[in-house]
């Protein structure tokens, strides 16, 4: 359990899983986006347009809000990125911000008070979840875990319903494994 879940981006993390079921768009928890003309998109509605294919944190990465709170789609892989620390960025807690260890970088030469978060990173520091509940969330880290959590044989099996149930858990359990 988190120090402090941000139940505000839970709740838009449902939502926008519910768009991408109620619109029929497409979810590959192996690609962070993809699409057929092979560029990087940035904005939710056009994905819908054009048939990009996205896993969880790659639509959260284009969705309005996940911008809203400063974040955006990486653009060279479409993962999500946002910033973290410091007074005019995402505020994290410190449970959370020390199990950051992946996809982490300085904004500044060393310096941590400002660093830009990416995949793993940047969902765990979205919803402020320890940053191995994000990897397994998103089926970037321990594939058997994120197989048992959403309870598929294979992670390409695991539709919208299938995160939107995890983060309904989380939401009212406080972790991804509702325990």
């Amino acid at each position: 359990m988190t120090g402090r879940l941000h139940m505000t981006n839970v709740n838009h993390a449902i939502a926008i899983m519910k768009r991408v079921s109620d619109r029929s768009d497409r979810l590959n928890m192996a690609c962070w986006q993809y699409n057929s003309g092979n560029f990087i998109i940035v904005d939710e509605s056009f994905a819908h347009e054009c048939g990009t294919i996205a896993c969880f944190a790659g639509w959260v990465a284009m969705s309005p809000e996940f911008q809203e709170d400063g974040g955006w789609p990486h653009p060279s892989s479409g993962s999500p990125c946002i910033v973290v620390g410091g007074n005019d960025s995402l505020a994290i807690s410190p449970e959370v911000r020390d199990t950051l260890r992946f996809n982490v970088i300085p904004l500044c030469e060393g310096d941590r008070e400002r660093e830009m978060a990416s995949g793993n990173a940047a969902i765990a520091a979205w919803l402020d979840i320890p940053e191995g509940d994000a990897g397994i969330l998103m089926a970037t880290m321990e594939l058997e875990d994120s197989e048992r959590l959403y309870g598929v044989e294979c992670t390409s099996q695991v539709k919208p319903a299938h995160v939107i149930r995890v983060l309904e858990r989380l939401r009212g359990a406080g972790t991804i494994w509702g325990c």
